[in-house]
């Protein structure tokens, strides 16, 4: 159902002033958005709407980010080529939030010097090596860690080329799970399941399939296992208590909402394939919700007059996209001042 701007009150923006550039963020602190007041103006207008109403006009809102995403991936296609625009997406997810500048630089060092047909032989050993987190020394760790390290090592040994400064990995706030080293192990499983450019294939498999049969191959697909990493979140920690999967299904939601969809639009529109177009819209729908997060719940705060009564609302992956996209706009748009936010304007999405 196509949900109607003009049930949204029309708050434009000051006459003559142009919309404030967003502020850059430091690489050395976590993103954390600004805390929004509650309450916004428009409030009490997505409170008139039915549940169903509702959640459509939050997944079209969705939508509108994901082929945003799309987009900007689309301009780094044509300009570098499909393999490297996935591989620069890839590596930014797996970076964000605090380790993304670091991620950039492993990625830079990679594709610069390194051939293309070696780093796609030979790219765990590259990753782990540019990284500058594998041990050269082992002393005091267990034998099944010290083995894992050893081969790498003796492989980066041969194949380094130099000796580069190293990277300034963020460990702040940074828990077991989420450390460095299991976000670079998590691409290097990526990269050997998928290979490292996977969209042609998951396009094909989309056209042949459709978008409900795609969605278990795809979900299923980023989940992922190691049998050292699971135990383990460095190489000079011990095992953890309670193993867990390097990319579980969380995760994996997350990864196809932030990486493969956009990437797989931004794929379809370089082809000028209208039917793929369609079903990665379809798919896109079809993604499970994903966890809450501090800029999700602060948005609904600031949008909605019954945050808990909309979080039922939120069903699926797309809807929640929708609610961080009004979040977004606003800011950018509007600096988080109701008065001159243009909500009408950028809520609609293209046919």
């Amino acid at each position: 159902m196509q949900i109607r701007t003009d049930q949204i009150p029309k708050i434009l923006p000051t006459a003559g002033k142009s919309s404030p550039r967003r502020r850059k963020v430091s690489a050395t602190s976590p993103l954390r958005p600004p805390a929004l007041a509650e309450n916004g103006l428009c409030a009490p207008a997505f409170g008139t709407l039915k549940p169903d109403e509702l959640h459509e006009f939050l997944v079209q809102s969705g939508i509108r980010r994901m082929h945003l995403r799309a987009k900007e991936i689309l301009h780094d296609i044509i300009r570098s080529g499909m393999k490297h625009a996935f591989l620069v997406r890839l590596f930014d997810v797996c970076g964000f939030p605090r380790n993304r500048k670091a991620f950039g630089e492993l990625l830079n060092r990679l594709l610069e010097k390194y051939p293309e047909s070696l780093l796609d032989s030979e790219f765990e050993t590259l990753i782990w090596g540019e990284s500058g987190l594998l041990p050269s020394h082992t002393p005091g760790i267990d034998p099944e860690t010290k083995e894992k390290a050893r081969i790498l090592w003796n492989r980066w040994w041969e194949l380094r080329p130099d000796s580069a400064p190293p990277i300034a990995w963020i460990r702040q706030g940074e828990r077991p799970l989420t450390t460095p080293e299991r976000r670079i192990a998590g691409v290097c499983l990526i990269l050997k399941r998928h290979g490292t450019n996977p969209l042609p294939r998951w396009i094909a498999q989309l056209k042949q399939s459709g978008a409900e049969a795609f969605r278990p191959v795809l979900l299923d697909g980023l989940v992922l296992n190691d049998n050292f990493w699971n135990s383990h979140s460095t190489f000079h920690a011990g095992r953890l208590k309670h193993a867990a999967a390097l990319i579980g299904q969380e995760r994996a939601r997350e990864l196809a909402v932030d990486l493969v969809l956009p990437a797989l639009h931004a794929a379809a529109e370089l082809e000028h394939d209208r039917h793929a177009l369609l079903l990665t819209d379809r798919l896109f729908r079809l993604l499970p919700r994903t966890r809450n997060n501090r800029a999700l719940l602060s948005a609904l705060k600031r949008f909605f007059p019954d945050p808990d009564a909309v979080r039922k609302v939120l069903r699926d992956a797309a809807s929640r996209q929708g609610v961080l996209h009004l979040s977004a706009r606003c800011r950018r748009n509007s600096g988080g001042t109701c008065t001159r936010c243009p909500l009408p304007g950028f809520l609609s999405v293209p046919e």
